[in-house]
């Protein structure tokens, strides 16, 4: 601290004249006038960081429900990283806003940074995600791929998930010990009864396309007989072309996150009841930012419903 600042401070500490005249003065900035307060320093004089302490969790954290009326918005925000540890400060705040709680992100962000949940920076990825078709309503595209999970004694377990692209719904899915065509195909046929619960009369065109990958699964004759038979048009990625089937991907990556890697499986059991708790989670409770914070159950159904409107 120069010796004029110094002099100043003294000056206004004492009232002897107007902060705006000591700083026209001595030529200096009126903020460096007005006292600060003290910085701990420790004995080397290196600034000591506060820390601040999350709030305990209750005893049922893992299941008590969560209001404005039931815990305080800081123990809230513990909870909520404590059961969802791949979710950012964003993510967080958002799924607060479901629960009623009104807090800003940034105070989010600064009071899991100062807890120790901070998640590292992503890196930029090296190839722009465009989608690969004009996405204007639910049921136009689908994409479908398969992800392994370990078991535990009962080993390898694989997912086959179905996604609809325009509201990120998860609409099909199977797990099993094997990753054949005809243990790949369920998850088809379910998403095609999920999207067409009450079927489909005889005068109405399907045109859904289901874009895949190229693996031997999904270009088996097993697998298309069963598309045609729903009336599902398939259509293939590119060769080494992740990005053609980039959300089912990043769903995959989603999944691993929050509901595969914190665990560690026992056996197949297991992982298929993670499985099915995350999957209702997603649908139904996960807000998404590329859905202005809707869940992809809550997008849908408003889609729905304004087709049907329009129509």
């Amino acid at each position: 601290m120069s010796a004029r600042v110094a002099l100043g401070r003294k000056f206004h500490a004492e009232g002897a004249a107007p902060v705006a005249t000591i700083a026209k003065v001595l030529s200096v900035s009126r903020q460096s006038i007005y006292r600060t307060p003290k910085v701990p320093r420790t004995e080397t004089g290196q600034r000591v960081r506060l820390r601040l302490v999350a709030p305990p969790l209750p005893e049922d954290w893992e299941t008590i429900l969560i209001g404005p009326g039931l815990v305080d918005v800081e123990t809230a925000i513990h909870i909520l990283a404590r059961r969802h540890v791949a979710a950012g400060y964003r993510l967080i705040r958002s799924r607060l806003k479901k629960k009623g709680y009104q807090v800003n992100r940034k105070k989010v962000a600064r009071l899991l940074k100062a807890w120790g949940f901070t998640r590292a920076q992503k890196k930029p990825h090296p190839k722009a995600q465009g989608k690969p078709f004009n996405i204007i309503a639910p049921n136009i595209l689908w994409q479908t791929d398969m992800t392994s999970v370990w078991c535990g004694e009962d080993g390898w377990g694989y997912l086959t998930a179905v996604i609809d692209c325009f509201d990120r719904s998860i609409l099909g899915w199977s797990f099993e010990l094997r990753c054949r065509a005809k243990d790949c195909s369920p998850a088809m046929a379910m998403a095609w009864a999920t999207a067409f619960p009450h079927g489909v009369d005889s005068d109405q065109e399907i045109a859904v396309t289901l874009r895949h990958d190229n693996g031997t699964q999904f270009t088996s004759h097993h697998f298309r007989e069963v598309a045609d038979d729903l009336g599902i048009k398939l259509s293939r990625t590119a060769y080494r072309h992740p990005d053609g089937n980039a959300f089912i991907e990043r769903v995959f990556k989603t999944y691993k996150e929050e509901a595969v890697w914190p665990h560690d499986f026992l056996s197949f059991d297991e992982a298929r009841a993670e499985l099915i708790r995350w999957l209702i989670d997603y649908n139904e409770e996960r807000p998404h930012s590329s859905l202005n914070d809707l869940t992809p159950a809550e997008a849908r159904a408003e889609a729905l419903t304004n087709h049907k409107t329009a129509a």
